[in-house]
């Protein structure tokens, strides 16, 4: 009786929309009515030009209340029945099967539901049984069409409610799934049917699980479509052509598939393609061309201020660290601002010491970790040799800045040298490979760094003779395409200089 009180609701729900018309287009007078069978008459001819299986398709946050009814076809090697008042027996199939539904779908594409289902029927002794479910599952459909095919995954308890002379009382754990399809009659409406396979105990568990099928042909009542905006048109379509919010690029015209624009707009950007010179591009009026963009990195080039270099919201130029014009990309010194091509401040001697702190210009600096910041060639001491340069004897734990306990020699060996020297600060680097970001190494190669001049600071060493930085990747010394060369890469720096004292500029 409950499936036929619901077949009998959904028809009247399905003539509903008629009857309206019809009484909409034969009552009221003048300007009213004239109105009222325009917008029919346009909603009419948007629908015929709508592909018709693209009509009432699902929506987003859609509840769905169903019955259904079908069959289950029972395995003779079934559990359900009470072992302490009844021996096992066979269940006649198939059995009648009756259920309700609830249903909630948050995605279009994704929803859950839950179930309950009777199945009256009788043990092969012809007693009276009754079994039940009480299941819940997802739900994941194509939500495209009207006809919309699905597949559940879920699981429940299975029973049997009966007198202890017919097979007693006893319910088990179960697993479904299966195929379906819905096809929606109306935004009201729609019919389904399920194929389940069922796997749930079985006699003797040792012999596997127990199979079951069902069939079941339901109906839905469909609830939470997009509300109207007062208007006598459909749900969530103001010009009532069944495009629905981001699928129609017209929505106040009826218009056809695929963007919902009236005949004579190709693309759907809401300029006639009487007018439009561009009628297979979506753009912006009134010319109907989608924005130039020469560098192709979506920034328009009336709003690009590198138009031929693809770049990055808002001025569509590359990143340029040091703000001298030269992109990162391209800039041999990212973080001293510099000149064209290369990016780095006036070097006359090249030995990467602008000539604005360089003390020899016209003599290449000597890198060996001493004094290295003058521009003038040099050798380092014989005391200071063990803390200038890469160190290799100082490591971290992974992507951590934290000292390992195999680093204390080499770092307590430092401590003793600078004490020997305290005419001389040291500046210690840090540096990564470039797997990460490179702000992430920045930070990481930073906190390295620091961690070594606490560790100097509390053995002894002044603070004020300590100066950090972290390099981060831009300064490797090996291909960090391999490990060997990522390991080489991952290293602290000491750079010496004294503390007093400059040289006369050469």
């Amino acid at each position: 009786m409950a499936i036929v009180s619901v077949l009998a609701l959904g028809g009247l729900l399905a003539l509903a929309p008629a009857r309206a018309s019809g009484s909409g287009s034969g009552s009221g007078s003048g300007s009213g009515s004239t109105s009222g069978s325009a917008r029919a008459e346009g909603r009419a001819d948007a629908r015929s030009d709508t592909p018709p299986m693209r009509r009432w398709a699902p929506e987003r946050n859609m509840f769905e209340l169903g019955v259904w009814g079908g069959l289950l076809v029972l395995n003779h090697a079934h559990e359900l029945y009470d072992p302490r008042v009844a021996p096992h027996a066979r269940y006649r199939r198939p059995a009648f099967d009756l259920g309700l539904r609830f249903a909630y779908f948050p995605l279009r594409w994704l929803g859950g539901e839950l179930e309950v289902g009777v199945m009256p029927t009788r043990n092969e002794a012809d007693a009276r049984t009754t079994l039940y479910t009480v299941r819940g599952h997802f739900v994941g459909q194509l939500p495209w069409w009207r006809l919309t095919p699905f597949l559940v995954v879920g699981g429940g308890g299975m029973g049997v409610a009966s007198a202890p002379s017919a097979l007693g009382n006893d319910i088990d754990a179960s697993f479904h799934w299966g195929p379906g399809a819905k096809f929606f009659i109306n935004r009201w409406l729609a019919v389904r049917l399920d194929l389940r396979h069922l796997v749930g105990a079985r006699r003797e568990i040792r012999n596997g699980a127990a199979s079951h099928f069902e069939a079941l042909l339901g109906l839905s009542v469909t609830l939470g479509r997009s509300k109207d905006d007062g208007r006598d048109d459909d749900a969530g379509d103001p010009d009532g052509d069944n495009f629905y919010g981001e699928d129609d690029a017209c929505p106040n015209e009826p218009g056809v598939y695929p963007h919902g624009c009236p005949d004579g707009d190709a693309d759907g950007d809401g300029v006639g393609d009487e007018v439009d010179e561009c009628p297979d591009e979506p753009g912006p009026g009134p010319r109907g061309c989608p924005a130039a963009d020469r560098d192709g990195d979506e920034v328009a080039d009336e709003d690009d201020a590198c138009p031929d270099q693809p770049g990055a919201k808002p001025d569509g130029c590359p990143p340029d660290s040091d703000g001298d014009g030269v992109s990162d990309a391209e800039d041999r010194c990212i973080d001293q601002p510099g000149d064209p091509p290369d990016g780095c401040p006036p070097d006359a001697d090249e030995d990467g010491v602008p000539d604005a702190t360089d003390d020899c210009r016209k003599e290449p600096e000597t890198i060996n970790g001493y004094e290295d910041d003058d521009g003038c060639p040099d050798e380092v001491p014989e005391r200071l040799t063990g803390v200038t340069g890469v160190m290799p004897g100082i490591t971290f734990e992974t992507n951590s800045a934290k000292i390992t306990r195999e680093s204390y020699a080499t770092l307590d060996q430092t401590v003793e040298t600078l004490k020997a020297n305290p005419k001389y600060d040291v500046r210690i680097e840090g540096h990564t490979d470039d797997r990460g970001t490179r702000e992430h190494n920045l930070t990481l190669s930073q906190r390295r760094a620091d961690a070594v001049a606490d560790y100097l600071a509390s053995k002894g060493i002044d603070r004020s003779r300590i100066e950090t930085r972290g390099a981060g990747p831009d300064h490797p010394v090996a291909d960090n395409g391999t490990a060997e060369g990522r390991a080489q890469n991952r290293r602290i720096e000491f750079k010496l200089r004294k503390r007093v004292g400059r040289r006369k500029k050469r």
